[in-house]
């Protein structure tokens, strides 16, 4: 019997690559590495290459905006006789001399050149200037030639070169080319009308009836809580306010914004609290690369409630209570037609198809004010209104428009013509207004004369009912004169016997006001005592005209009516030797102003 081995036949292994294999394998590695350089350093070239033609074509396109934001008569004297460089330009031919006539190779025409120059006007004056930008060097060359296709027309061509191009064989140099034209008439051609901004009149035009405010805030000098147990820092009423403004150049610009009535109340350690004071705007032009558009009208309404802080029930406490339903509307277009309707200040729609911006608002709701309750102790002394404003009287409102007018229009710029003129005016109105009325429980310790007399029937230092003003204004040619009027108003305050009364008739001139200062002592809470002082200016109205060098009419024109009355008033109540409060009440209602202006084109 044969043997069988436990092992089968001897297998074969490979130990490793052979030296020809390496070898082999490394070549194939190489040529591929060599090939992927050869293609890498291309793209590298052909990115260093397009950074450098990007550079080249941003200073081409600010070359080329230069000579467009040149003068005419900059490119009619073009280049200078004294340009060293002429000579040495391989585009220039004839350049050695200051006089003779230079060519521009490229295109065969003349090149224009004088000695009226001054010393640099880029890029035309030296027309070769240099640029380093990231290592690189470029040269812009500029040449101003006679066009031969249209007399009066000059081509100006501008290259942009560069050395050491980063790709071998392409172009290193950009160029481009534009056409100067200015008619001989000048910047009055309607040829030129309305594309050339600065050969247009300029207009502008504003109206505002300023921030009209009532603030109650602590005393001066006083370091305490303002209102015993109320850390007050200031409780505030806002009037309604509006305003417009307009420019015309080249192109028009209008916007108008209104604001109803509004309250805030800002006590230490709490959240501010705010109502009211709903802001609506419009606005429109002619320029077709802005949103605003021909026209826009929009309206609003407010809907409010009253603010108020109490220290604890049977303790002190302070409310504002702005008006409750103001409304508002605010209409730009710029071309006044029936609709939109843009109206004026007796609310008739302007039809002149012109631009034109116009806003109201009214306070018609409730009587704003700002109350405070006060307590001696346990022992209240009433309820005192610091400041209130009634609603403005059926069919008034405060109002602004603006209107631009080639001719007359609706009885505004009556004698105007050519460039036109523009318009503004604004009015206001207010109810009654009524500030520093004693608390209701001492009244009864008033003076004789304080309240109940025909003068004074209402509890308040100082009156001021029935008040409104108008202002207007135009600029342009042969425009209107500005107007400044307080239409009607009667103001009342304390003399220290009774109330002197005054009819809002001053303008310009307005008469000093003395108030004495009124003590009321009662014996509620075991002896509390009320002082109320105050300092009271009154308001003038005023105009002015300017006619500067070189215009030939009114070119600035401003109509304004101060606040009727600027009143700072001291309220201090005590209990004894206790601080029940100690307040200032600051009443400023603003600046009703209408101002124009008028530039005419160049001529």
């Amino acid at each position: 019997m044969a043997k069988i081995s436990r092992f089968g036949p001897s297998a074969h292994h490979d130990d490793g690559f052979t030296i020809v294999e390496l070898m082999a394998a490394t070549a194939v590695i190489m040529t591929v590495m060599l090939a992927t350089a050869g293609v890498f350093t291309s793209s590298l070239a052909s990115v260093s290459f397009s950074k450098q033609r990007q550079t080249a074509n941003s200073l081409l396109d600010q070359a080329m905006e230069q000579v467009r934001a040149l003068p005419y008569q900059s490119i009619v004297n073009g280049l200078s006789n004294t340009d060293a460089t002429a000579s040495t330009d391989a585009r220039i031919t004839g350049g050695s001399s200051q006089t003779g006539t230079w060519t521009f190779t490229v295109t065969g025409e003349p090149i224009v050149h004088s000695g009226s120059q001054p010393s640099s006007e880029p890029p035309l004056i030296p027309h070769l200037a240099t640029n380093v930008v990231n290592s690189t060097t470029y040269t812009v060359s500029a040449y101003p030639t006679m066009y031969s296709g249209a007399s009066g027309v000059y081509r100006v061509t501008v290259y942009v070169s560069w050395a050491d191009s980063q790709r071998q064989g392409a172009a290193s140099s950009v160029s481009g080319q534009t056409l100067v034209y200015s008619p001989s008439s000048g910047c009055l051609s309607t040829s030129t009308h309305p594309f050339a901004a600065p050969c247009q009149p300029y207009f502008s035009a504003g109206t505002t009836t300023g921030t009209g405010q009532i603030t109650v805030s602590a005393g001066q000098g006083w370091s305490g809580n303002p209102i015993q147990g109320i850390p007050l820092t200031q409780a505030q009423l806002l009037m309604v306010r509006n305003e417009e403004t307009l420019t015309a150049e080249q192109s028009t610009l209008l916007a108008g914004g209104t604001y109803t009535e509004g309250a805030s109340l800002n006590v230490t350690g709490q959240a501010d609290q705010s109502t009211g004071t709903v802001k609506t705007t419009s606005s429109a032009d002619n320029d077709p690369d802005t949103a605003p558009g021909a026209s826009s009208t929009s309206s609003g309404s407010q809907s409010s409630s009253a603010l108020t802080y109490s220290a604890g029930s049977g303790a002190n406490s302070i409310t504002l209570t702005p008006s409750s339903t103001d409304s508002e509307t605010s209409t730009s277009t710029m071309s006044a037609s029936a609709s939109p309707a843009c109206a004026d200040l007796s609310n008739a729609t302007l039809l002149s198809s012109q631009p034109c911006v116009s806003g109201n608002v009214g306070q018609s709701g409730t009587t704003a004010s700002i109350a405070t309750s006060l307590y001696a102790g346990s022992t209240a002394l009433g309820s005192a209104t610091l400041a209130s404003v009634a609603a403005q009287p059926s069919g008034t409102a405060t109002r602004g428009f603006l209107a631009k007018l080639p001719t007359a229009s609706g009885g505004y710029c009556t004698s105007t013509s050519g460039d036109g003129c523009i318009h503004a005016a604004a009015q206001r109105a207010f109810g009654t207004i009524l500030l520093a009325g004693l608390p209701s429980g001492v009244l009864g310790s008033a003076p004789s004369g304080w309240a109940g007399s025909s003068c004074n029937s209402t509890n308040a230092l100082i009156q001021l009912s029935g008040y409104s003003d108008t202002v207007s204004s135009e600029s342009g040619v042969s425009p209107g004169s500005p107007a400044a009027t307080q239409s009607s108003g009667t103001l009342r305050y304390w003399n220290g016997s009774g109330c002197t009364t005054t009819t809002v008739n001053w303008g310009a001139s307005p008469p000093s006001v003395t108030i004495p200062t009124i003590t009321v002592s009662s014996g509620l809470g075991g002896g509390s005592q009320v002082s109320i002082s105050a300092t009271l200016s009154l308001g003038a109205t005023g105009t002015a005209t300017s006619a500067p060098s070189g215009c030939t009419t009114v070119c600035t024109a401003s109509a304004s009516s101060a606040s009727p009355l600027i009143a700072d008033i001291t309220y201090v109540v005590t209990n004894g030797s206790t601080t029940v409060a100690d307040l200032d009440i600051s009443v400023n209602l603003g600046t009703l102003s209408a101002n124009t202006s008028y530039q005419a084109s160049p001529s």
